[in-house]
């Protein structure tokens, strides 16, 4: 099972704006980031599957446990749970729609 080109894209902005695949998403700007891309992506319509998110994070190199934390952010804000973004970047949702734009 794949996923989504929209979704694979963007995680891979993600991964390729956190420098740190050690650290995961610890630091909070990283973790903002990834709390602000799930949800735009969610609010899109796109699906967050928990374990297409693990093997991408994997794929690129992240410790399991940091690629299960980002999963599970995932699931969670792909599930419509909240989540408390502070302080906000304003990345995600404009990365998200540069992705559709590129991808039409």
């Amino acid at each position: 099972m794949s996923t989504d080109p929209i979704v694979e894209a963007c995680v891979e902005k993600l991964f390729k704006i956190i420098t740190n695949k050690d650290a995961g998403i610890s630091h909070s700007v990283d973790t903002v980031r990834a709390k602000e891309l799930f949800k735009a992506l969610h609010k899109k319509g796109f699906a967050l599957h928990e374990h297409h998110i693990y093997s991408l994070a994997l794929v690129d190199g992240w410790p399991s446990e940091h690629a299960r934390t980002l999963a599970q952010l995932a699931a969670h804000i792909g599930a419509g749970k909240r989540v408390v973004i502070k302080p906000p970047r304003n990345w995600g949702e404009p990365t998200v729609n540069q992705v559709i734009a590129e991808h039409q």
